[in-house]
C-alpha cells in the first residue's frame, strides 16, 4: 500500500521586489503617511544634520527605508542608502561607507561622464579622510580604557615620561599636540572637500534636471541597520559621522533600535557609560515609528493569508475571521511578537 506523504519545501523569506511605479503599493502600516510626515521635517531643516528613526527590531524599519528612499528620489531627492550591518565585517566602515556611496552614484540619473568624474573625485578625497578613520575606529575598539584614561597606552608613555624628567615631559607633550594638530588639519581639509564635491553633484543633478523643480539640494544618507552590527564598528561609524561628514548639505538618518544602540556603546566604553546622553552627541533629532496595534496587525495577516479559507473552513478551525485574528492577537500580544515574527 503506498503511503501518501504531503509534499512541503522550506523557502527563505525574501523581502517583496518594491514596484517603482507604485512605491507604496505593499504598504499596509500606512508608512507613507509617516514618510510624508518626515519629509517635510527634513526639508525646512538647515546645516548639516542625523537623525535617528527608531522602532524595535522586526517593525519593519528596513521596509520603510527603502520605500522612504525611492520616493524621494522619485520627487527630485538626492537619496542614497547603507546597509551597515552588511558591511561589519570590514575593519575601517568608512573604506565601507565610502565604497557604497561610490556604488550608489550609478543610480542618481546623471550622465556616465559626470558620474564618472563624481566618483573619481570621491575615491581621490576619501583618501586623506582614511587614516583619520582607521585611528577613530582603533579609539573606540579600545573601550571603556579610552573613555575613562584616554588609553592606558598613553597613560604609560605620560607616566615613563615623567620619569625621565622635565625634558622628556615637554617632549611627550609638544608630540602630542602636534599629532592633534595635524588630525585637525587632516579632518578640516576632509571636510572642506567634501563640500566641494557636494556642490559638484548638484550641479551635475542640474544639468539632467534630477530636482524635478523641487528646491531641495541636501544629499539624504539613510544608514539600516547599524545597531545590528559589531558594537565597535557602529560607534566607530557614529563618530566618522559626527566627525568628517558634519558638512552642510548631508543629512544622515540612521534606522535603529535605540535602545540596542545603546547597549552597544555602553559595551564599547564600559557599564558606567550612560548610553542615552552619549548618543545625543551624535544625534540632533529623534524619530519614531508608530507601531500598530496587535489585532489591527492580525486582521490584515488572517485576511491576506492564502490559508484564510483553511482556516475558517469548518474541518479545521471552523471559526469567523474576525474570531481568528482576536485569538491570533492575543498570543502574539501574550509572547511579545514582533511584526517580523507575525509575518
Amino acid at each position: 500500500m503506498a503511503i501518501q506523504r504531503n509534499s512541503f519545501s522550506l523557502n527563505k523569506v525574501v523581502d517583496p521586489k518594491i514596484d517603482e511605479n507604485n512605491i507604496w503599493e505593499d504598504d499596509v502600516l500606512d508608512r507613507e503617511t509617516c514618510a510624508d510626515r518626515f519629509t517635510a521635517i527634513l526639508e525646512g531643516s538647515h546645516g548639516p544634520l542625523v537623525v535617528s528613526v527608531s522602532s524595535p527590531f522586526g517593525t519593519g524599519k528596513t521596509f520603510f527605508a527603502e520605500r522612504w528612499k525611492k520616493s524621494l528620489r522619485h520627487h527630485g531627492k538626492a537619496a542614497v542608502s547603507f546597509n551597515a550591518w552588511e558591511s561589519d565585517f570590514a575593519e575601517d566602515p568608512l573604506i565601507a561607507f565610502v565604497g557604497q556611496l561610490h556604488e550608489e552614484l550609478n543610480s542618481l540619473g546623471l550622465t556616465k561622464s559626470s558620474t564618472k568624474r563624481l566618483q573619481e573625485r570621491l575615491l581621490s578625497f576619501a583618501k586623506v579622510g582614511l587614516g583619520i578613520g582607521l585611528r577613530v575606529g582603533m579609539r573606540a575598539a579600545f573601550g571603556a580604557a579610552i573613555h575613562h584614561a584616554v588609553g592606558e597606552d598613553v597613560e604609560s608613555e605620560a607616566e615613563a615620561a615623567l620619569n625621565k624628567g622635565a625634558e622628556e615631559v615637554e617632549k611627550y607633550v609638544l608630540g602630542r599636540i602636534e599629532n592633534f594638530a595635524n588630525e585637525k588639519a587632516v579632518r578640516q581639509t576632509f571636510k572642506e572637500q567634501l563640500s566641494v564635491w557636494r556642490l559638484e553633484l548638484e550641479k551635475a543633478r542640474k544639468r539632467t534636471n534630477s530636482f524635478k523643480g523641487v528646491d531641495d539640494h541636501k544629499i539624504y544618507i539613510f544608514v539600516d541597520e547599524l545597531d545590528r552590527c559589531r558594537p565597535d564598528y557602529a560607534v566607530t561609524l557614529l563618530e566618522a559621522i559626527k566627525h568628517l561628514f558634519e558638512v552642510e548639505g548631508f543629512v544622515f538618518v540612521l534606522f535603529v533600535d535605540e535602545d540596542q544602540l545603546q547597549r552597544q556603546t555602553t559595551q564599547v566604553y564600559g557599564e558606567k557609560l550612560d548610553g542615552e546622553p552619549f548618543l545625543r552627541k551624535f544625534i540632533d533629532y529623534r524619530l519614531s515609528l508608530p507601531l500598530p496595534s496587535y489585532e489591527e496587525f492580525a486582521r490584515f495577516l488572517v485576511g491576506n493569508s492564502q490559508f484564510k479559507d483553511v482556516l475558517v473552513s469548518p474541518n479545521f478551525v471552523g471559526r469567523s475571521e474576525i474570531e481568528i485574528s482576536r485569538n491570533f492577537a492575543f498570543f502574539s500580544e501574550k509572547f511579545s511578537l514582533s511584526l517580523r515574527t507575525q509575518w
